[in-house]
């Protein structure tokens, strides 16, 4: 099984990436599905999405082989365990699948590749002062990707709908070829975090961008 890696962080978290090369009938029986999520992986038309969604699953039973969990999902479309055993924050995109999971607190985490069509609407997701700030890699799809995917990592750790990526989640300045960890600060509803993220590559075409529990000035505990 091409289990690419399973890391603990210094902070407990714990971070997995699978890379696929299966097909989804040799992913199913590592998928551990109960009857109801047959059903429901019974129901998706895209190949590449059954793979993705059995791969991320495959991968959450091998991070934590102890745990007899069932997953389902909140309002906002967000999977957690039954029990509130863990947290869980997932992604995934071409061959890659990728899970992160802390026993306490919100994780976020998004993985994506780069590409040259992020630069096409990094006015959609960055505000002014961003856009600003990253004017002079304006035309480097790596850094607008690492900051979309930073946003989308917030947003996953979010947890809720209708959230403005220009306004209440804004990534201090920093320059991504000089560091891997940097600050993004959330302003939505009585929730005001400065948080710590962290980018890596995952090989020559993706990336993945995690949260870490270590934000000041909080309103709400970590």
């Amino acid at each position: 099984m091409p289990v690419n890696r399973i890391q603990v962080l210094n902070n407990g978290n714990i971070l997995g990436l699978w890379q696929i090369t299966e097909s989804s009938e040799e992913l199913i029986p590592f998928a551990c599905l109960d009857p109801d999520e047959f059903v429901q992986f019974s129901k998706f038309k895209s190949p590449l999405r059954r793979l993705h969604w059995l791969a991320w699953r495959a991968l959450l039973r091998k991070m934590i082989p102890e745990s007899n969990f069932s997953l389902i999902y909140d309002d906002n479309g967000k999977p957690f365990p039954l029990d509130h055993s863990f947290q869980l924050s997932v992604s995934h995109s071409g061959n890659w699948a990728t899970c992160f999971i802390d026993a306490n607190h919100p994780v976020g985490l998004d993985l994506e590749a780069v590409h040259e069509r992020v630069l096409k609407v990094k006015e959609r997701f960055l505000s002014p002062l961003e856009l600003e700030y990253f004017s002079p890699s304006a035309n480097d799809p790596f850094v607008f990707t690492v900051l979309w995917s930073a946003k989308e990592a917030v947003f996953k750790y979010i947890g809720q709908k209708g959230i403005d990526f220009r306004q209440q989640i804004t990534i201090e300045p920093f320059s991504p070829y000089e560091s891997h960890s940097f600050f993004v600060n959330i302003h939505h509803n009585s929730l005001a975090k400065k948080l710590v993220l962290k980018w890596q590559n995952i090989d020559s075409k993706y990336l993945l961008v995690h949260t870490q529990c270590q934000e000041k000035h909080s309103i709400m505990s970590c």
